[in-house]
């Protein structure tokens, strides 16, 4: 009976706020520069990003794993330039397979290019990141 009534408060949680599981971002734990979803997605997935601030010389990235995600493939990138209009961007997964997201300054050179996730907060919604830079984007799975 317990089982049971826990399979229906869970669906009622789906039903009326989404899975939990639908998006989880999980940080790179050893540098905390890159940023994923926890599971692979599959070709035609959509993630979509509320930036809401971006600093002028940084650039959010978007690439595809390689064998052992120890080489990538740029998918594409967007800067304040790319959300002018709107503070929404949508990223599309061309394959199945390992995506990751990185944040990068621009004027910054090599791995200090690099923008550090200073805080990740998984909800019901979607996750909330926020970067040393101050930088802050919000991720849901799907178009927004």
């Amino acid at each position: 009976m317990k089982k049971i009534l826990q399979a229906l408060i869970c669906t009622s949680i789906i039903l009326f706020f989404g899975c939990a599981e639908d998006l989880v971002i999980e940080v790179e734990p050893r540098y905390g520069f890159t940023f994923a979803p926890a599971t692979h997605l599959t070709e035609n997935d959509e993630i979509s990003i509320e930036i809401l601030r971006l600093g002028k010389e940084e650039r959010l990235r978007f690439h595809k794993c390689g064998p052992d995600c120890n080489t990538a493939v740029e998918v594409s990138s967007v800067g304040v330039e790319s959300v002018k209009g709107s503070n929404i961007v949508t990223f599309h997964a061309n394959e199945n397979g390992k995506y990751y997201f990185w944040l990068n300054n621009t004027k910054a050179k090599e791995q200090k290019s690099a923008v550090k996730v200073k805080r990740v907060k998984n909800t019901l919604k979607g996750a909330f990141l926020e970067f040393e830079s101050g930088s802050e984007i919000f991720i849901i799975r799907g178009k927004a």
